[in-house]
């Protein structure tokens, strides 16, 4: 089917964010290495990204969390949080897979959209970081519009400043309930971008490995 609108969730879909967090992780234990020099390397990093729940805990309680196990001072702790924020965007990588396929979308004539959860400031600067920012036609973020995925409102926000139906957009995700519930609740066809930390159960909804994929 040709879709009008393709719309994406940002965090796990458009880039990998696991791997965006081992990169902030590693580059702030060398930074930090003197005062962390109790703590091994490794041991670290593994920890930083299991509280991190791929995005669904908040900084504040992953660094109060280090901060116990490691016993870390709160002035170390609130430099750790700080320094983790300040160099987040310095480290994300747009996959070649999503320019080209959001390129060859726009040459096809379709829109595009994103609907993400998350702080206004900091999604906006994910965006420019990836460098895509020219080629969306609109992008909602849960904080502007006082609204967060899985609620359809959300999406069906999305569909009336992209223009167009419900049976004319597909909506792509990694989250089986933030992003494809959400989705279809709103009557939008869904796509769910395969990650190895949630897992889909439903049987019926399309999955792709890689955007590529959407292309064929």
């Amino acid at each position: 089917m040709q879709y009008k609108a393709y719309i994406f969730d940002l965090d796990g879909t458009l880039y990998s964010r696991d791997h965006l967090i081992q990169n902030v992780v590693t580059a702030q234990y060398q930074a930090f290495s003197e005062e962390l020099g109790h703590v091994e390397h490794s041991d670290y990093i593994s920890r930083v990204l299991t509280l991190d729940e791929h995005g669904y805990r908040s900084k504040d309680e992953v660094y109060r969390e280090l901060a116990r196990q490691y016993s870390l001072s709160n002035d170390l702790t609130k430099r750790l949080h700080d320094h983790f924020w300040t160099t987040y965007d310095e480290h994300i990588e747009v996959p070649a897979d999503t320019l080209k396929t959001l390129a060859a979308i726009r040459a096809n004539g379709a829109k595009i959209g994103i609907v993400t959860n998350g702080q206004t400031g900091r999604q906006q600067n994910k965006i420019s970081a990836l460098g895509i920012s020219g080629l969306l036609d609109q992008v909602l973020i849960s904080e502007t519009e006082q609204i967060k995925k899985p609620n359809p409102q959300i999406f069906q926000r999305a569909l009336e400043r992209l223009g167009v139906s419900a049976k004319d957009a597909v909506f792509i995700g990694d989250h089986p309930i933030a992003d494809i519930d959400g989705a279809r609740n709103a009557g939008i066809d869904a796509i769910w971008k395969r990650t190895p930390y949630w897992q889909m159960t439903r049987s019926e909804v399309r999955v792709i490995d890689n955007l590529l994929e959407l292309l064929d």
